[in-house]
């Protein structure tokens, strides 16, 4: 196996969904876009799928394939009455308070919502945890306590503020972003 990609079904925001998170992370850029042949959409419309459930017309985008920060992920226009949900999301491993307000902000835009823990659920439905990346290394590291105490003050945000779990954690700033290395 090469690798394991995610593939995101959007009923027909691929393209837009895609060019927003290339513009909120950096080191992203779209690889490449696939369309719709009329030859696959006559056979949906013979196979009776009902309208509101088609992709799109011949032509329009099928898939945006785009990388974020080393990461590749397919997005499809499948027209689909899939929704995304909180049983998979994305973590990113923020370095500095800064980069979790931009990102927690960014994916806010335009009608995102803001949920306990740093989780957000952006304007195409999708689920991101905007975290310290020091955190994976508390939360599995040998002491169980530590973990429960920052769990515990985390469960008290909505946005992620980095100093109150470090102060929480007894980590001082430089521990803390060398423990995240």
């Amino acid at each position: 196996m090469k690798q394991i990609t995610p593939y995101l079904m959007f009923k027909r925001d691929a393209e837009a969904a895609a060019e927003f998170y290339v513009s909120v992370f950096p080191n992203s850029k779209i690889i490449k876009k696939t369309y719709w042949s009329e030859l696959e959409i006559d056979d949906m419309k013979k196979k009776g799928f009902p309208e509101d459930q088609l992709p799109g017309a011949a032509g329009s985008v099928k898939t945006v394939s785009i990388e974020i920060n080393g990461q590749r992920f397919e997005a499809c226009n499948g027209g689909s009455p899939f929704e995304f949900s909180m049983g998979v999301s994305f973590f990113t491993n923020c370095e500095t308070q800064e980069e979790i307000d931009n990102y927690t902000e960014a994916l806010l835009s335009d009608g995102g919502e803001q949920f306990d823990c740093g989780w957000v659920k952006d304007r195409f439905g999708l689920f991101w945890q905007v975290a310290p990346a020091f955190m994976v290394d508390v939360m599995n590291g040998p002491d169980s306590e530590l973990a429960a105490r920052v769990s515990v003050a985390l469960f008290q945000m909505k946005k992620i503020d980095i100093a109150k779990l470090k102060a929480v954690a007894g980590l001082a700033p430089r521990e803390a972003e060398s423990s995240a290395a």
